[in-house]
């Protein structure tokens, strides 16, 4: 359950709706999420609407929310109270979008009386349209308490393309291929929010991919809450493998593939990977764990023997290809065994990147009502467990990397507060965005960057997660 959340009431709000609204938009949750929003913000554009940093100053609060664990609920609670907070001070209008929205759709037309709109996790195309009928609503003063609620699923949400405007750097953009799964784990609520698997058509994602290349952008980042199983729904032959294909005519730019799950690792991955230089070497796997017990219980479709087979077969078919995984530990039922089994797993190094989470109990998931329940200070101590034995093996992978000279994506300057010495941030190919290390690379006089971009640089120094490097040219 969410748990009994504060109410806020506002008193003679004036809305007065214009052509030049002020939103402000908050963006919580996974890149699939954020590129949610990226529609929503180019359809404010289209409206004429204006963005607004300061939410005090925000005629409309855009929240996109996220509820796939206990602490991403909390997070969106907190930001919508905040947004309610100043909703009373101020009149603005409040709209909550996204996965809170739609799982919980019920409860939250009860718990926040003063949110204006919920909009679900396949209407958010809809936003202006809601947004001007809201304040109609309200003007007309008819029973502004209805009439909030907009969850009802949209089988073809991809039927029509949805423009986007690109936030996550100037370089780099993330694309989703699909949304929703097919997978039926017994600790995820995604199936419950997502819903079922919806691909976009494989020519609406070549020709956005063709304006971010035309616009500068020299990565793009692929995500679904599955690439393997893009297209399955579409019924027209389309895969991931043709689609990949039809990519490889973008050179010099990158590719890179997020969330993949093993049990689908192929001959047709591996071509793709061996036959087009625009991938890079780079493959986010969602493991989860290595006991085959906790496995068959999280109702997975691979085991560890299997696993195992397909990890050393990617790694002896792909030179030097970067994986990363994420992993559960607390999960109900786990033992010291189980525990004792992934960390010796990790320590192995199959991955260069790795990230730990504890079992969150879900509502309406098969394992919530399992009785074996882990205590909570139980998981902390297990997840400190796996990542101070991940975090010996990526000192050692780290440490071998001094000295080579990579391709580096360079996305800006460095933050003044953050290595200050050195000029720029960049990533390498085994670095996705926003989840991995960085590269700090140091400036000098006759080498000036004036543009981020792709560069050759040397590295010279490995700082925990993290890279030192300098300039070896000025780009190509």
């Amino acid at each position: 359950m969410i748990g009994d959340i504060s109410r806020t009431t506002t008193n003679n709000q004036d809305y007065i709706l214009t052509k030049k609204l002020k939103v402000h938009s908050i963006a919580l949750g996974c890149a699939r999420n954020q590129v949610d929003s990226e529609t929503m913000a180019y359809l404010i554009k289209k409206e004429g609407w204006n963005f607004e940093q300061d939410i005090n100053k925000a005629d409309v609060i855009i929240i996109n929310t996220c509820a796939f664990i206990e602490d991403a609920k909390k997070e969106s609670i907190d930001n919508i109270l905040e947004a309610l907070s100043i909703k009373s001070q101020t009149g603005s209008m409040v709209v909550v979008c996204g996965c809170f929205a739609q799982r919980y759709a019920k409860q939250v037309e009860k718990d926040f009386l003063d949110v204006d709109l919920f909009i679900g996790v396949e209407q958010y195309p809809k936003i202006v349209e809601l947004i001007k009928e809201r304040y109609q609503r309200i003007q007309s003063e008819t029973d502004i308490i209805a009439g909030r609620i907009y969850t009802r699923r949209c089988p073809s949400l991809y039927e029509k393309k949805l423009e986007k405007i690109n936030t996550l750097s100037k370089k780099s953009a993330y694309v989703k291929i699909a949304d929703g799964c097919r997978h039926r784990c017994s600790f995820c609520a995604i199936p419950l929010i997502r819903g079922s698997l919806k691909s976009v058509p494989e020519q609406y994602i070549v020709d956005e991919i063709d304006s971010l290349v035309s616009g500068g952008v020299v990565e793009i980042n692929l995500i679904a809450q599955d690439l393997a199983a893009y297209g399955m729904d579409l019924k027209r032959g389309e895969n991931l493998y043709k689609l990949l294909d039809k990519l490889s005519r973008f050179e010099n730019i990158w590719i890179r593939l997020l969330y993949y799950y093993p049990e689908y690792i192929n001959k047709d991955l591996i071509s793709c990977f061996k036959n087009y230089p625009n991938i890079v070497k780079y493959l986010d796997i969602p493991v989860q764990h290595i006991s085959d017990r906790v496995l068959e219980r999280m109702n997975r479709s691979i085991n560890s023997s299997k696993l195992i087979e397909t990890l050393d077969y990617l790694k002896s078919e792909i030179k030097d290809i970067s994986l990363r995984t994420s992993l559960l530990v607390g999960f109900p039922g786990e033992t010291d065994d189980d525990v004792k089994q992934l960390v010796d797993f990790v320590s192995k190094g199959y991955f260069d990147n790795l990230g730990c989470f504890s079992y969150s109990r879900e509502e309406n998931t098969p394992a919530y009502n399992y009785t074996d329940q882990i205590e909570e200070d139980k998981k902390t101590e297990r997840v400190k467990m796996v990542m101070e034995t991940q975090k010996r093996v990526l000192e050692k992978k780290m440490s071998q990397r001094i000295g080579s000279v990579l391709d580096v994506l360079v996305e800006g300057r460095n933050e003044p507060d953050h290595y200050e010495q050195f000029t720029y941030t960049g990533r390498a190919y085994f670095q996705a965005p926003e989840v991995d290390g960085l590269i700090y690379i140091k400036d000098s006089e006759d080498n000036k960057i004036r543009e981020d971009g792709i560069y050759r640089v040397k590295i010279i120094q490995a700082r925990d997660y993290d890279l030192v490097g300098v300039f070896e040219d000025t780009g190509r």
